[in-house]
């Protein structure tokens, strides 16, 4: 036997509207008569939109690379910045925003402001860029004349170099930030910095295992 709908009784005498059935859509005529994107509306929640992992975007392979220096230290404050150190060298990988996206010779990339950097000459080689990409490198055991190479190369004064340059890579990177202050008042701060970077790169290599890495 059918059981009979269910009516209920209101108090005040109102009584709820009779309930109607909605038209069955044919959405095989929808699609022969060119409404086919109209069931879109159908779907209950939009799909989302950039639910996937977060990616750089593909560079052509047939591009020629772009090269930058770096002009000013540049600290990343999420994970898809990119940190850079003055005259570092980059390649860009997109400079469509106000942010560009790079990747240094640690092939590492991320987002940093285009107004830190600036072009190469452009009568360099390709071989003057791979000149570039493989900086001086400092450590414990660099010697006073890689020491001083690489001060120059991370762009400190002449009198920064001659007062720091006779060190070792052990002595320098022992220094404390008073004692770099003390020898080179104007920029023992900048040192400093570089320096921490430095050591940071090195415990990173001897965690991995990685006895033969060199940091900048």
């Amino acid at each position: 036997d059918a059981i009979p709908p269910y009516v209920p009784v209101f108090s005040d005498g109102w009584q709820p509207p009779s309930p109607t059935m909605m038209p069955q859509v044919n959405r095989a005529s929808m699609r022969r008569e060119g409404r086919g994107d109209n069931l879109e509306r159908d779907q209950p929640y939009p799909p989302e939109q950039n639910s996937g992992p977060w990616s750089y975007p593909p560079t052509r392979s047939n591009e020629t690379p772009h090269y930058m220096r770096v002009m000013y230290d540049f600290n990343a404050r999420n994970t898809q910045e990119l940190s850079a150190m003055k005259a570092d060298i980059v390649q860009v990988l997109d400079d469509s925003r106000q942010w560009w996206l790079v990747r240094n010779i640690r092939e590492q990339e991320g987002y940093i402001p285009h107004n830190v950097l600036e072009s190469l000459e452009a009568d360099d080689t390709q071989s003057d860029y791979q000149e570039l990409l493989s900086p001086p490198t400092l450590n414990k055991k660099s010697k006073p004349e890689e020491v001083k190479a690489w001060l120059e190369y991370k762009g400190f004064s002449k009198i920064t170099v001659r007062c720091l340059g006779v060190l070792s890579g052990s002595l320098l990177l022992g220094m404390t930030r008073d004692e770099l202050k003390t020898v080179c008042p104007e920029e023992g701060g900048r040192v400093f910095f570089q320096l921490q970077s430095v050591k940071s790169s090195l415990a990173l290599a001897s965690e991995s295992g990685h006895d033969s890495y060199y940091s900048r």
